[in-house]
């Protein structure tokens, strides 16, 4: 079942039609009629649709099937990919090795960052001091005249 008719079927179920829905939406009704037909909805309307019934978003996407076959949501959550089930489902999925990588990166950088500002401090700890010399020097000077 597309994810159009799951928004047809939720409307149904609830006694309500597409005007009602146009009307939440704040979109004419061609385009919850258009919607019927879609798999992919805008983001902001299915999570409104989902606020309006009180179900969850990913009501729109159990038993969704995507890429014909190679990828499916089934109700229980769990996500099967190329014919081959990953238990636990989509909200207990791994994070991918590139965002650990941006992640690891990130703190490095952090850190590079804050040895930079300790290295500054210092110097401008040794410039204070500089300054304080001269000014010891100038006044030595000053004195010896």
């Amino acid at each position: 079942m597309i994810v159009g008719e799951k928004v047809r079927d939720l409307l149904l179920k609830n006694g309500k039609n597409a005007e009602f829905l146009a009307n939440e939406l704040g979109v004419v009704v061609g385009t919850i009629y258009g919607m019927y037909k879609k798999d992919g909805i805008d983001s902001k309307h299915l999570q409104k649709i989902a606020e309006l019934f009180n179900v969850p978003i990913t009501y729109f996407f159990e038993d969704v099937e995507v890429e014909s076959g190679r990828v499916s949501v089934s109700g229980d959550s769990n996500l099967t990919v190329a014919n081959s089930p990953i238990s636990g489902g989509l909200k207990n999925m791994p994070s991918p090795k590139k965002n650990a990588e941006q992640a690891n990166d990130c703190n490095t950088l952090k850190e590079l960052l804050r040895e930079k500002e300790r290295v500054i401090e210092a110097k401008n700890q040794l410039l204070d001091e500089k300054e304080r010399v001269i000014q010891a020097y100038m006044q030595l000077i000053k004195k010896g005249e």
